[in-house]
């Protein structure tokens, strides 16, 4: 499937390690569970290759809190939402 992300150009790169991934990897959805269609909806989705996917589901590097922060700041300044908006549809600050 075909996503787009506000946070990546290219995405036959790692968005983690910059490894050249354009015949696999995975599109990893920042805020998945019940926020997953949001995530796809307002391109907030990263191409990863299969091992920094894994190690980032697994909490290796601590990186995935980091990555919720950055992407909901990268989010609000990309679409112009306050903090209030951007809780209103995910459910919490991440910040």
């Amino acid at each position: 499937m075909k996503y787009n992300s506000i946070l990546q150009n290219d995405d036959t790169a790692c968005w983690l390690c910059g490894r050249y991934i354009a015949a696999g990897g995975d599109w990893h959805h920042v805020f998945n569970a019940a926020n997953k269609k949001r995530s796809e909806r307002y391109g907030l989705m990263v191409k990863l290759c299969r091992e920094c996917h894994d190690e980032l589901h697994a909490g290796k590097h601590g990186q995935m809190a980091a990555l919720k922060k950055r992407v909901q700041r990268e989010a609000m300044q990309h679409y112009g939402w306050s903090a209030q908006q951007f809780i209103t549809l995910f459910g919490k600050s991440y910040l």
